[in-house]
């Protein structure tokens, strides 16, 4: 293994290199700054569920219907670890280097070198990805399954065998089952690649382990949800997305005039960085405290601060246009360009309807971007193809 790893290393193979830089990123960012806290949300019931696991206990409530993958990756992992969250935390790492490792392949088989490098370079240095590398939830691990499930897909769509299709099915549902979303965005994926290839065969494989997978996992959830009187409904999955279709504010909501101006908002909150990292707490009594004090050394971190944002946020609208001009002018194949539209797209669409049907509108959703973070890695595959073009454009000026 460490022959094969030294030759691809001689051969400066980008996935490689992407991959070995990203992990020393976020290998760094969780040892040095390890946040021993548990997060709010879900956290605390990811932990509680996977000590339950290891145990064989199960708490009461509905938790049980969270989906299960995570669950088990962190049973596993404190089986192996003890109650280390650090240990986590350090798996988790490992995970994220492998998504922008995935990144840099996909770039590189399905466009050229330079652009697998560059993807991987951008994957590498994206703060979110960092950020979330040492988070207790299920962006990482998600990310880093539905990113070389999308790999897998591509894969199949050039590979007439039914075992490319049924791997890639397979991840497909893998993904679903660390995060409920993941399903309905396996049958998107599922479809365009059908129509691309022109072959119902394909979608069937594609689309049937995650059918089996969300079938099995409601029939559990049913059947937990009538043992337990405090569960008056069980949802099919985890989060009932499915019942937001009748929810009764639904069709009120979204098909209101009204409220159209909201898909904006939505669309803002969507593509911007995440509000914690855009955030400068400048709402908060003790930061207009210092600022009001007019000294110097108590500015100075909060400028430091909002120096380093600023950054974050040039790089951030940096990639989202150049993620657009990749999928207007970039080299990456137009089968790959399809796949990560839709998924984009429907990522959008699934999370800014879901805000518009509640009467107050995105309140649950004001960390919108934060559930765009699982297709972050295609954004910056499309930005590294924009900005090769972007380069062989001005090249092209110049000579």
């Amino acid at each position: 293994m460490l022959r094969r790893l030294k030759t691809l290393a001689a051969q400066r193979e980008p996935w490689l290199i992407a991959g070995l830089l990203a992990l020393v990123f976020r290998l760094l960012y969780v040892l040095l700054f390890p946040q021993y806290r548990i997060e709010g949300g879900d956290a605390p019931l990811y932990l509680q569920l996977a000590d339950a696991v290891r145990s064989g206990s199960w708490p009461e409530g509905l938790t049980h219907f969270y989906q299960p993958l995570y669950v088990w990756f962190l049973a596993g992992v404190r089986t192996v670890f003890g109650s280390s969250l650090l240990a986590v935390r350090v798996v988790q790492a490992f995970a994220s280097a492998g998504t922008v490792a995935v990144m840099a392949w996909i770039g590189t088989r399905w466009a050229d070198r330079r652009t697998g490098l560059a993807a991987g370079l951008f994957g590498a240095l994206c703060m979110p990805m960092i950020l979330d590398a040492g988070v207790l939830y299920t962006e990482t691990i998600f990310t880093f399954i539905l990113t070389a499930a999308v790999a897998l897909v591509l894969r199949a769509l050039r590979d007439p065998s039914r075992r490319a299709a049924l791997i890639a099915g397979a991840a497909l549902a893998a993904a679903g089952l660390t995060r409920e979303i993941g399903f309905y965005l396996g049958f998107v994926l599922s479809a365009g690649a059908a129509v691309r290839r022109r072959s119902v065969l394909l979608f069937i494989l594609l689309a049937v382990p995650s059918l089996l997978a969300m079938g099995a996992w409601a029939m559990r959830t049913k059947a937990v949800a009538s043992r337990e009187p405090q569960a008056s409904s069980a949802p099919l999955l985890s989060k009932g997305y499915e019942k937001t279709l009748t929810e009764p504010t639904f069709a009120k909501n979204v098909l209101s005039p009204r409220r159209w101006p909201l898909v904006l908002e939505g669309a803002y909150l969507y593509f911007r960085l995440p509000h914690h990292l855009m955030d400068l707490g400048v709402r908060d009594v003790s930061v207009r405290q210092e600022l009001a004090s007019g000294e110097w050394e108590r500015i100075r971190p909060i400028a430091a601060q909002a120096l380093a944002k600023g950054l974050m946020i040039l790089m951030h609208l940096a990639w989202l246009v150049l993620a657009a001009y990749g999928l207007w002018k970039g080299k990456l194949a137009r089968d790959a360009k399809i796949l990560f539209a839709l998924a984009v797209a429907f990522m959008g669409v699934a999370i800014i309807v879901k805000g518009m049907a509640y009467d107050d509108a995105f309140p649950p959703y004001i960390e919108m971007s934060r559930y765009r973070f699982p297709i972050d890695p295609l954004i910056l595959i499309l930005a590294a193809s924009g900005a090769a073009a972007l380069e062989d454009r001005l090249r092209g000026k110049k000579a």
